[in-house]
């Protein structure tokens, strides 16, 4: 299930130089450890069941936007976050296909909220996009992503001009 969400206009970020950047998005590895047995609906890091506390495990710096290898496989956040390199100014599209949850922040401004499962069954991998024109340099890049259990799956794509439906590429992802 494919759906819109809004759209928003973006100028590059002043004052960052390319130079001084790394390849790659730094990346923060949560842990849940808790939770409460009262939900809170507008907590992003709420559940049916209540609501989760996350601890930090581990920090890094990854080429992709992907679910590490070594996490545990439930109960868990990720953010990835740093700069996006646009080539070309013009309308580009996000996709966020994940299970359970993900949010797209570009420039600070949400644009994809892949978020709301929060009740069984598990309805398995849900793919959201955001549509939002963006000139051509840098754009901060946050993504958000939260597995509480069973199935998990996080696969983050965007299009643009002369750019097909693809992963973004780590040339474009800097921190």
């Amino acid at each position: 299930r494919t759906v819109v969400l809004r759209k928003l206009g973006r100028n590059s970020i002043g004052g960052v130089g390319a130079a001084t950047l790394k390849p790659g998005l730094a990346y923060a590895y949560f842990k849940g450890e808790s939770v409460s047995n009262a939900p809170d609906l507008d907590d992003p890091m709420a559940w049916a069941g209540g609501s989760y506390t996350f601890s930090l495990k581990r920090q890094g710096v990854t080429d992709t936007i992907a679910i590490p290898e070594d996490v545990a496989r439930s109960q868990f956040a990720l953010r990835f976050s740093g700069y996006l390199v646009v080539p070309q100014s013009g309308h580009y599209r996000f996709f966020a296909n994940a299970d359970d949850e993900c949010r797209i922040h570009i420039d600070d401004e949400l644009v994809v909220n892949n978020h709301g499962r929060k009740v069984l069954p598990d309805l398995g991998m849900m793919e959201l996009y955001g549509d939002v024109p963006l000139s051509n340099g840098l754009h901060r890049i946050r993504i958000d992503y939260h597995q509480m259990h069973r199935a998990y799956g996080l696969d983050v794509q965007w299009q643009g001009p002369g750019i097909p439906k693809q992963p973004i590429p780590t040339a474009n992802l800097m921190h």
